[in-house]
């Protein structure tokens, strides 16, 4: 993906790795229930619904649409299953 993608340039200004420890001690799962999501995926979406100004349902929309026009493309694309937390 280009680097003068708005979204390309967010992600690489954010500290992943802060983001990540911050969010996995806040979500640890002490039951061994199902596993946390990954967090760059979790608050990558949530910086998406809150730019672009959308609910839950067209966020999660928006991003598996953009996955399937990055596979039409056959460029590679983080494969994850996104659904509505309800």
């Amino acid at each position: 993906m280009s680097k003068s993608n708005r979204w390309v340039k967010l992600a690489d200004h954010l500290p992943w790795g802060r983001i990540e420890e911050e969010y996995n001690k806040r979500l640890r799962n002490s039951h061994n229930g199902a596993s946390n999501k990954p967090a760059r995926m979790v608050v990558g979406a949530l910086i998406v619904k809150h730019v672009e100004k959308l609910s839950d349902e067209k966020t999660i929309q928006a991003i598996q649409e953009q996955m399937g026009a990055s596979r039409i493309r056959n460029t590679p694309t983080r494969t994850a299953t996104i659904t509505a937390v309800r």
